[in-house]
């Protein structure tokens, strides 16, 4: 059957005891027939232990380390690097260079892009910038109102202020961005069609019907402040209930006391600091959050994906043969021989 792999495409694959290589691409073409794929006679559940490579397991059911492409086959996947388990060695390399880096939190929406330069506002002269601190932009998650820096002079914490600039191509000069205090406006209540302007920091009061943002930024200043500092690797990703996503704008709801669950969004406005009632709001200001919502960290999550991988399916020894026999025949051309039963298509 190898004679007939030499007319598929191609993909990279990175045998653990040599170079990446390039190999013939079976997957874009075929694949399993529903009923074969959901017959529990036909695979084996594994659990891929560490360090393990397809070409392992192939040794361990079928003693043939070439049959890695079963292996691969009969889990649908394509991209090896991100759809195999890690090791714990690839795991501590990501974290220690990948995940390098720090998460800062503000509650505004934020102009920011990849390649920005973050830097400290220096209050300690006459609020320019801080030579001292300062970092590039890696990613701007604006969901959840979070500046990765990978790449710093320094390290922000809780409390600083700070100004963004962006390098301009023409001129070639680096400018500083613009947006910062703009209105927040605030939904006053679950399910509200309108909301309030806050244009700066407020404790609530009749005269703005008693919307709540002390946090919020004086409207038309050229800087922000950062609300929360982590590593990378225990930053936020999302916020769990019950194993479900929930909203970061989402409310606690509660009924007599006792906790029922989580509303609706607020109104996700480009600015939160009015939004005090919400998820979010609560973990950037470290507030108190129910313990039945779980907040998951990027470094949760990787581990998350990386067990779900490790759970594989693995095609049952018996019938390997005629699945790699019915590949090589429609790979010539040649149709299933009526009678069989068809495992691939």
């Amino acid at each position: 059957m190898s004679d007939y792999f030499q007319y598929m495409s191609k993909i990279n694959y990175d045998f653990p005891s040599g170079p990446e290589l390039e190999v013939q691409d079976i997957f874009r073409r075929f694949t399993f027939t529903q009923k074969a794929f959901e017959d529990p006679k036909n695979f084996e559940e594994y659990l891929v232990q560490d360090g393990e490579k397809p070409e392992d397991v192939a040794v361990k059911f079928y003693g043939d380390p070439k049959l890695w492409w079963i292996v691969l086959f009969a889990n649908n996947i394509i991209d090896v690097q991100n759809e195999w388990p890690k090791s714990s060695k690839e795991l501590n390399t990501m974290f220690d260079t990948f995940l390098n880096g720090n998460s800062y939190f503000v509650l505004q929406g934020l102009d920011a892009q990849v390649g920005d330069v973050i830097v400290k506002r220096d209050l300690d002269a006459d609020a320019s910038i801080s030579l001292d601190v300062f970092g590039v932009v890696d990613k701007y998650h604006k969901l959840l109102k979070r500046i990765d820096v990978k790449r710093s002079k320094g390290t922000f914490v809780a409390g600083d202020e700070f100004y963004l600039f962006r390098q301009n191509n023409v001129t070639d000069t680096w400018d500083p961005i613009s947006g910062f205090g703009n209105t927040a406006c605030v939904q006053q209540a679950i399910g509200g069609t309108t909301c309030y302007p806050i244009n700066g920091p407020t404790t609530g009061h009749a005269g703005n019907n008693f919307l709540h943002g002390p946090l919020c930024d004086t409207g038309g200043i050229t800087f922000s402040t950062i609300r929360k500092a982590t590593t990378i690797k225990d930053a936020i990703e999302k916020f769990e209930l019950d194993d479900l996503t929930v909203s970061p704008y989402g409310v606690e709801w509660y009924v007599d006391g006792a906790f029922r669950g989580i509303t609706s969004d607020m109104f996700s406005f480009d600015n939160i600091c009015g939004l005090t009632s919400t998820i979010l709001y609560n973990y950037i200001t470290d507030g108190a959050i129910n313990s039945n919502i779980t907040k998951l960290t990027t470094i949760d999550e990787i581990f998350r994906k990386d067990l779900e991988n490790r759970t594989i399916k693995v095609l049952h020894p018996t019938i390997v043969s005629r699945v790699i026999g019915q590949i090589s025949a429609m790979l010539q051309g040649k149709d299933i021989p009526r009678g069989t039963t068809r495992l691939v298509e």
